[in-house]
């Protein structure tokens, strides 16, 4: 085993723990990239009662455990701990003038106690409660031989009847907790997976069991997916939202800096172009487009963008290179070249040793940025100075156009020349 691969020992690693001790729940965690999240995989299963939801869930849970890449699986109502449930005698609680709901009050009395007063204590004022001692609380026999009292009962040394000749009592399992989202009860099934697995994959894959498995979701309950792909999609909405309102902005500085529409038109492209190369420059390294590899293309368009704003604004600045001269404009990108070239290879080396060894966090985004500058130089380079010159020629056309037409309406109208013809004055 290559003790340097964390990507080859730590799935080896996970599956030997599971073996080795099959009653815990040891998880290997590597340093993984996006929002946080409880679980990788989120089921949710929403709905009233809470015997469906366990039901529900439970069949959900056995799919995810089929899953190869799920390690371990929990489900929020899966645990249950003990319960005493009181369920009243209501002939016989008739007979002695009581009320069902006379037993819950006497027994919170008994067990979590009775406000009696308060004491003072120097400045403190200490509060008195009054119940049953530790012993009764901790028994289950003691306490369903504890006495409750008829209300009204006016008899001289009565201590009341036995509880359990008024009530059944039996201790039962019940939920450990009720979990509710968004104000309905809710059991929450999670999967964990073996490091280093896209947790979409093992989404995708489930969602196929999940259609070929014959499960009935009963009417009034519903499945929602949580986990890492819903802080995902929360995560890039955020980001999203506000890289919007910046790249207004971004156009509004490139449209008064350069003070023309086609021009920032042109910055445009290329900053839409650049996000397609970083999209490429990943799929080349072979990792997967996450959180990381979105920063990096969200923040590589400022820097994409850099070497056609500096090729554009020297042409603009080129007299020759306006008027659509190609010697002109292929003087002025080649003194660009240089500079553009030279940024651009300081950038790609900066982020090399995150490519190298960056381990499975950064190199998604240096490479995203480095594919980017990459390409972004090649269309300052070439794209630019073309669009440029198409732009140059049109505004040359036209304003020859408009010359000759201006000359022409300036200039004077021609003589006319008319002959009259010759009248014979009458001989006298």
């Amino acid at each position: 085993r290559e003790l340097n691969d964390p990507l080859k020992i730590l799935p080896l690693f996970q599956k030997d723990m599971i073996a080795e001790f099959p009653e815990d729940r040891i998880m290997i965690m590597p340093f993984e990239q996006g929002p946080p999240f409880a679980a990788p995989i989120e089921i949710r299963v929403v709905g009233p009662n809470l015997d469906v939801l366990k039901h529900l869930g439970e069949q959900l849970r056995f799919l995810l455990s089929e899953i190869e890449q799920v390690t371990y699986t929990t489900a929020t109502l899966s645990g249950s701990s003990a319960q005493l449930s009181v369920y009243p005698k209501d002939n016989k609680l008739a007979l002695l003038n009581m009320r069902n709901q006379d037993l819950p009050l006497q027994l919170n009395g008994k067990l979590k106690g009775i406000d009696a007063g308060s004491v003072m204590e120097g400045s403190t004022e200490v509060p008195i409660m009054v119940r049953v001692n530790n012993r009764v609380r901790a028994d289950l026999d003691r306490l369903t031989t504890s006495t409750v009292v008829a209300s009204g009962s006016q008899y001289a040394g009565y201590a009341g009847i036995p509880l359990e000749q008024v009530a059944d009592i039996r201790l039962e399992p019940s939920p450990a907790n009720i979990n509710r989202h968004q104000g309905e009860r809710v059991n929450t099934v999670s999967g964990f997976l073996l490091p280093y697995t896209y947790p979409s994959l093992a989404i995708a894959e489930f969602r196929q069991r999940l259609e070929s498995a014959a499960i009935v979701v009963p009417e009034g309950y519903r499945i929602q997916f949580g986990g890492e792909e819903e802080e995902r999609g929360e995560a890039v909405g955020n980001i999203i939202s506000t890289f919007t309102m910046y790249l207004w902005l971004m156009v509004a500085v490139i449209v008064l800096s350069l003070n023309s529409f086609r021009y920032a038109g042109i910055i445009g492209i290329i900053g839409l172009s650049s996000i397609g190369l970083a999209l490429l420059g990943v799929w080349l390294s072979g990792h997967p487009f996450g959180y990381m590899a979105l920063i990096g293309t969200l923040g590589l368009i400022g820097l994409a963008i850099n070497g056609g704003i500096i090729v554009l604004s020297a042409l603009k600045a080129n007299q020759l290179a306006v008027l659509g001269d190609s010697e002109a404009i292929v003087l002025v990108v080649m003194d660009s070249t240089r500079h553009i070239v030279s940024t651009t290879v300081t950038t790609i080396g900066g982020f090399l040793p995150l490519i190298l060894s960056g381990g499975q966090f950064w190199p998604p985004l240096a490479m995203s940025i480095a594919g980017g500058v990459a390409g972004s130089a090649i269309l300052a380079l070439y794209l630019v100075p073309a669009m440029f010159t198409h732009f140059s020629r049109k505004d040359a056309r036209r304003r020859m156009a408009n010359t000759s037409a201006a000359v022409a309406a300036n200039r004077p109208a021609p003589a006319v020349l008319i002959e009259a013809p010759l009248v014979e004055s009458p001989e006298r």
